[in-house]
C-alpha cells in the first residue's frame, strides 16, 4: 500500500513540518506510550492534551517542552502535596450559560469553584521567585510560569461560593434570610407532623389497627401508617399503597394531611429560593466565562505537564542533549512499552547503546538470529525518536545526546494489500521507493527484513542498490537483514556501520544485545539442530552451502565476541573521560567561587577586626581611666597599652597573611599563642589568689542580681543590663545592642560594692585586654550554621535564640539555619520567631540550587 505523508504540529507552539506515515505512531507504539502517560492525569482536558502530544522540528521548542517537564520533575521531588484534585469537565457546564437566565446547580457550582481553588493554589506554586542575592528576584520556575494565566477576581468567586455550600455540595441555611426562614419554617412543621405520627401510631397499635412491630413510613413522600387491611374503615384518610400480599394498607390520617400540605407549599417555595440563589452566584461565573475556559485550559496543560513528570520519574527517562542537527548516541536505551509490560511480569529490559553518528556511521545494519531482538531495537530507536521530539524525556542513560530529524519512515511488517493486489514484497517496493523519493540528509529510516520477500540473491541486490541510494543521500537509518552481501557492503562503505544481536551459543539463547561495529550471524545451523531437525538435513545442508560459508560464519561470531568486549572496554573508557571533564568542569567552577569568597570573607574579616578594634580601644580607654582613678602604678598603665598595640599589629599582619597564601600556619600560630595566654593566665590568677589571700581586704558578699540590674560579666569582664534569667541562663545587654548568653554563675550584680570592685580590678589591669581577644577567639570558633533538624519546635526555639544572640554579639551579618523541609512546622515556628526578633533585619530561603526551603538566610543589623 502506498505511504502517505502527514504533517504533524504541536499543541501548544507553532506548527512543525515533520513528516512521517501515516502508520508510523501506531507502529513504532506511540499510542500505547501516551496511554500509559494519560492514565497519570486528573482531569479529561489533560488526558486530551497528552493525546494531542505530536513531534516539533524546532530544537528551541523541544528544548523548552523537555525543561518544563524537567521543572516539573523538581516540584514533585521537594513538594509534599501537590494542589493536584480530580477535576471535573467544565466545558459543558460553562456552555449552558450562553442562555440568559440560565443558572448552574449546586453540584455545578461546586465543581466551578474547586477547579478555581485547585488553580489558584497551582498558579501560587508554578510562580514562585527566588533571591539570586543582588537584591533581584527571578522565577523559580520559568518554564512553568508561562502556563499560568490571569484570573483575577475568581477567587473571590469561588470564595463566596464555598461559603454558601456545605461539605455535600448544598446550599447552607443562611445563603439568604429569605431560605432561612424557610427551611426554620419547614423543620417546625416536620417536627410537629413527627410527634403527631407517633402519637397516632401508638394509639391505633392500642386499639389493635396496626401491628404491635410497625413502623410509621413514607409513600409518596408522606408520611403513611400501615394500618391492616381488615381495619382500614377505622383509621380515616388516604390510602397511598397497599402490601404486594394486599394485606396491609398504607393510609395518610386526615390529622396530618393539611400539615403535609403546608410542608409542600414550603418546600416549593424553598425550591424557588435556591434557583433565585443559584442564579445570584451563576451571575458572575457567566461574565468570567472567557476567562473561566482558559483557566480549564491552562489546567488541563499542567496535568498533562505533571502527568508526563510522573512517567518520567517512573521509567527512569532523562533529558539528553539536544542538539540541532541529526544524530543519535543513546546510552542504556529501553523501549518504555517494553520495559512496562515486563515489569508487570517481574522481568527487565535489556538495556541498547544505540550509536548512529556524522559522517561514518549514519546508517546501522543490524544482523543476528530471528527472535533475537533487532525489530524491537528498531522499533525502539523509532519510538525514543519521536517521543523526544514531543517533549518527552527517554529512558536513556542522562550522558546521551539526540539530534532532530524532520522526516521520519518506517517500513515494518507484512504489509502486504488484497484491495490494491499487492503481493508483501510489491508492498515493500512501493514503500521503498516512496522512502528513496522523500529522504535526505534530516531523514531517519526505519525498514526491517530489508530485501526479504522474493529471491534472496536477486532481493539481496536490490537492497544493496538501495542502500547505496540512501547512503547517497546522506540519509540515517536503522535496518535489519539476513543477507550477506549488505553486511559486506556495510564493511566496506563508509557513512554504514555493521551491528550484530548477540548470541549465547553455550546456552543457546540469544542475549537480546546490540553490538555495534562487526556483522552478526544468522546461527541458523546452530538454531536448527536446537530444535531437533534431523542430523542427515543438517549434514545436507552444510554440503550444500560449502565449508567455506560455515567457516565465515564462525569467524564472524568470534569477531563479534571480540568485537563485543572491546567496545565495552571503549565505551566505558568513553564514558569516565566525560565524567572526568565534567568534574574538573565543575571544580574549577568550585574553586573560582571559592576564591571569590575567600577574597570577601578576608576583605570583610579586616573591617570588622577595624571595627572591633576601635571598639577594644574605647573600652581600654576606659579601664586605663579606672586605673588611673584608683591610683594604680605606672607600669600596669604602660602594659595595658603594649596590649593594645600588640592587637593593632596583629591586625595589620591580615594582609600579609592574605598574600603568602598561609592562612592555615597563622591560625596554627594563633592557637599556640592562644594556649600560652591560657597557661599564664592560670599561673596569674593562682598568684592573685595567693595575695588576696593575705589581703587585709574585707569584701562584702554580694546580693543576688535580678532582671534591670546592672551587672558584670566576670568571664568577659564587661558591664551591660541584665535582661532575661533563668535557671540556667542569663542575657545580658551592652551598650543597649549587643546580647550576651551566659551562664548565672558567671555574672556580679554591681551596687554599693562597686568601688571594692573596682578596687581588686587595679590588682588585674591586663584582664581588659582579654576581652578583645575572648571576642576574637570566639569569633574564629563560631559557626554561622545552626543544624535543628529532629529537633522538637520547643528545643529548635532555643537552639535558635542562643544561636542568634551570640551571632548579633560577635557582630556577624549573616547566619544559617537548617531546618529542612519535612512537614514545614519547624520552618514555620523559627520564621514566627524571626519576625519579632530584635536585631533580625530581614530573611528569605537559601537558593535553590543550595537547600532552597530547607534552609533560612537570616540577615542581622549592624
Amino acid at each position: 500500500m502506498p505511504m502517505p505523508m502527514t504533517s504533524s504540529s504541536s499543541s501548544d507552539t507553532m506548527p512543525s513540518d515533520i513528516t512521517y506515515p501515516s502508520d508510523y505512531l501506531d507502529k513504532v507504539g506511540y499510542y500505547d506510550l501516551l496511554d500509559l502517560i494519560a492514565s497519570e492525569c486528573h482531569s479529561s482536558m489533560g488526558r486530551e492534551m497528552v493525546g494531542a502530544l505530536t513531534a516539533s522540528t524546532r530544537p528551541d521548542a523541544i528544548r523548552h517542552r523537555l525543561e518544563r517537564v524537567r521543572e516539573m520533575r523538581h516540584l514533585l521531588s521537594v513538594t509534599m502535596e501537590l494542589p493536584i484534585r480530580r477535576i471535573a469537565d467544565l466545558r459543558a457546564t460553562l456552555g449552558t450559560l450562553r442562555a440568559e437566565g440560565s443558572y448552574l446547580t449546586e453540584e455545578e457550582l461546586a465543581q466551578v469553584a474547586q477547579a478555581i481553588v485547585s488553580y489558584e493554589a497551582w498558579s501560587r506554586l508554578l510562580t514562585k521567585v527566588q533571591d539570586n542575592g543582588a537584591g533581584e528576584v527571578s522565577p523559580l520556575y520559568p518554564s512553568l510560569s508561562r502556563l499560568v494565566v490571569g484570573s483575577e477576581g475568581l477567587q473571590e468567586i469561588a470564595q463566596t461560593i464555598l461559603r454558601k455550600l456545605d461539605p455535600h455540595g448544598r446550599l447552607v441555611d443562611n445563603a439568604s434570610p429569605r431560605l432561612a426562614e424557610l427551611r426554620l419554617a419547614l423543620q417546625r412543621e416536620e417536627r410537629a407532623i413527627a410527634k403527631l405520627m407517633r402519637g397516632l401510631l401508638t394509639a391505633a397499635q392500642a386499639a389493635g389497627y396496626v401491628e404491635e412491630d410497625a413502623q410509621a413510613t413514607m409513600r409518596s413522600g408522606r408520611p403513611v401508617l400501615p394500618v391492616t387491611a381488615m381495619h382500614k374503615r377505622q383509621i380515616p384518610g388516604i390510602v397511598h399503597d397497599e402490601s404486594a400480599t394486599g394485606k396491609t394498607l398504607y393510609i395518610e390520617p386526615l390529622e396530618v394531611v393539611e400539615a403535609n400540605n403546608r410542608i409542600r407549599e414550603l418546600e416549593s417555595e424553598e425550591h424557588r429560593e435556591v434557583i433565585e440563589i443559584l442564579r445570584q452566584f451563576t451571575a458572575p461565573i457567566r461574565e468570567r466565562r472567557e476567562t473561566l475556559s482558559q483557566l480549564y485550559l491552562s489546567m488541563g496543560r499542567i496535568d498533562a505537564v505533571c502527568a508526563i513528570a510522573r512517567f518520567a520519574d517512573e521509567m527512569h527517562c532523562s533529558i539528553p542533549e539536544v542538539r540541532n542537527k541529526p544524530t543519535i548516541q543513546w546510552y542504556q536505551a529501553v523501549n518504555p512499552i517494553l520495559q512496562h509490560t515486563l515489569s508487570q511480569e517481574g522481568k527487565s529490559v535489556v538495556p541498547q547503546d544505540i550509536l548512529l553518528r556524522y559522517p561514518n556511521e549514519r546508517i546501522l545494519v543490524i544482523s543476528g538470529p530471528n527472535a533475537g531482538g533487532k525489530s524491537v531495537c528498531l522499533k525502539t530507536v523509532g519510538l525514543l525518536q519521536y517521543m523526544l521530539q514531543s517533549g518527552i524525556p527517554i529512558p536513556v542513560h542522562p550522558d546521551s545526546v539526540a539530534g532532530v530529524f524532520k522526516h521520519l519512515a518506517i517500513e515494518i511488517g507484512d504489509n502486504q494489500s488484497m484491495e490494491d493486489d499487492l503481493s508483501t514484497y510489491s508492498s515493500h517496493l512501493k514503500h521503498m521507493r516512496a522512502m528513496s523519493a522523500a529522504c535526505g540528509a534530516n531523514s531517519l529510516l526505519l525498514i526491517d527484513e530489508f530485501g526479504a520477500g522474493t529471491e534472496p540473491e536477486l532481493g539481496g541486490a536490490i537492497a544493496e542498490g538501495l542502500l547505496a541510494l540512501f547512503n547517497e543521500q546522506r540519509a540515517w537509518g536503522v535496518i535489519t537483514t539476513h543477507y550477506r552481501n549488505l553486511k559486506e557492503y556495510a564493511t566496506t562503505h563508509k557513512g554504514i556501520v555493521n551491528g550484530a544481536m548477540l548470541y549465547d551459543q553455550k546456552e543457546m539463547k540469544p542475549l537480546y544485545e546490540l553490538s555495534i561495529g562487526q556483522p552478526g550471524s544468522s546461527f541458523a545451523l546452530e538454531i536448527a539442530r536446537q530444535q531437533g531437525l534431523p542430523r542427515q538435513v543438517l549434514e545436507y545442508a552444510t554440503e550444500l552451502v560449502g565449508e567455506e560459508v560455515i567457516q565465515s560464519e564462525r569467524y564472524v561470531q568470534d569477531i563479534v565476541r571480540d568485537k563485543q568486549y572491546w567496545q565495552r572496554k571503549r565505551t566505558e573508557i568513553e564514558r569516565r573521560e566525560q565524567k572526568l571533564e565534567r568534574l574538573l568542569a565543575d571544580y574549577e567552577a568550585r574553586l573560582s567561587k571559592l576564591k571569590e569568597q575567600r577574597q570577601d570573607l578576608l576583605t570583610q574579616a579586616q573591617q570588622e577586626a577595624a571595627d572591633l578594634l576601635d571598639q577594644s580601644r574605647a573600652q581600654i580607654e576606659r579601664t586605663i581611666r579606672e586605673i588611673k582613678e584608683s591610683q594604680a602604678e605606672r607600669q600596669q598603665t604602660k602594659e595595658a597599652r603594649q596590649a593594645l598595640s600588640a592587637y593593632g599589629e596583629q591586625l595589620a599582619q591580615a594582609e600579609t597573611i592574605e598574600q603568602s597564601g598561609s592562612v592555615e600556619r597563622e591560625l596554627e600560630r594563633l592557637k599556640r599563642r592562644k594556649e600560652r595566654k591560657e597557661r599564664k593566665r592560670k599561673q596569674g590568677g593562682a598568684s592573685e589568689r595567693g595575695a588576696q589571700s593575705q589581703s587585709p581586704v574585707k569584701l562584702s558578699v554580694p546580693k543576688p542580681p535580678k532582671e534591670g540590674d546592672e551587672v558584670r560579666v566576670t568571664t568577659m569582664n564587661v558591664v551591660g543590663v541584665l535582661s532575661e534569667l533563668s535557671a540556667n541562663s542569663a542575657t545580658v545587654v551592652v551598650n543597649g545592642r549587643i546580647r550576651i548568653t551566659c551562664k548565672p554563675n558567671e555574672i556580679v550584680r554591681l551596687g554599693s560594692e562597686r568601688k571594692e570592685e573596682q578596687a581588686q580590678a587595679t590588682s588585674q589591669p591586663t584582664r581588659t585586654t582579654n576581652v578583645v581577644e575572648h571576642l576574637h577567639e570566639r569569633r574564629l570558633d563560631f559557626s554561622d550554621r545552626l543544624d535543628v533538624r529532629g529537633m522538637r519546635a520547643a528545643e529548635a526555639i532555643q537552639a535558635v535564640q542562643y544561636f542568634l544572640d551570640d551571632a548579633i554579639s560577635l557582630g556577624f551579618n549573616r547566619v544559617e539555619i537548617l531546618h529542612g523541609t519535612g512537614t514545614g512546622a519547624l520552618r514555620v515556628s523559627i520564621r514566627e520567631l524571626l519576625d519579632h526578633y530584635p536585631g533580625v533585619s530581614h530573611y528569605h530561603d537559601e537558593d535553590v540550587r543550595f537547600g532552597g526551603a530547607g534552609i533560612t538566610i537570616v540577615h542581622l543589623q549592624g
